[in-house]
């Protein structure tokens, strides 16, 4: 008679509830993050220099370096917006910082078919930031990085 009764409680499934708190971020990932704030460092410091030493004809210095302070003022929150989502789990932060790296490649790459002369310091710049991002993208993607962001899924 139960069965049938429309006035019992509704029946749920109880299932186990996920315990304790989110694992704990691995070493992989944290060391991911401060490369890639080196690298954003190492991009800031050859921007001013590529600022510094390129010719703007037509802009006065003045102009351009506003629109230099207000591009990378924008620019950082970015990045610290993404950066620090990685380093909550964020699996959507590592998969916008991948492209991210793969649109600089291009970037860079579009530099190399530039008639204009780049200084030597700036390409030194440039390979030691990609070697920064390569590398902490690397870190993100494979190993305990990788299965973090897998199980940081159930907590986010």
């Amino acid at each position: 008679m139960e069965a049938n009764n429309p006035y019992a409680p509704p029946k749920a499934v109880v299932g186990d509830v996920a315990s304790g708190a989110a694992p704990p971020r691995p070493a992989q990932v944290a060391r991911a993050v401060q490369l890639l704030w080196a690298a954003v460092a190492v991009s800031l410091i050859s921007g001013i220099l590529n600022a510094y030493l390129t010719e703007t004809p037509g802009v006065p210095k003045a102009m351009f370096a506003g629109f230099m302070v207000v591009g990378w003022a924008v620019g950082l929150a970015i990045v610290w917006w993404i950066l620090s989502s990685i380093g909550k789990g964020k699996n959507w932060a590592r998969i916008v910082q991948l492209v991210f790296f793969i649109l600089g490649i291009l970037g860079v790459l579009m530099v190399f078919a530039m008639p204009q002369q780049v200084p030597g310091v700036i390409w030194a710049l440039y390979a030691v930031q990609m070697g920064l991002n390569v590398w902490g993208v690397i870190l993100l993607f494979s190993g305990p990085g990788n299965a973090w962001f897998r199980e940081m899924k159930e907590w986010l």
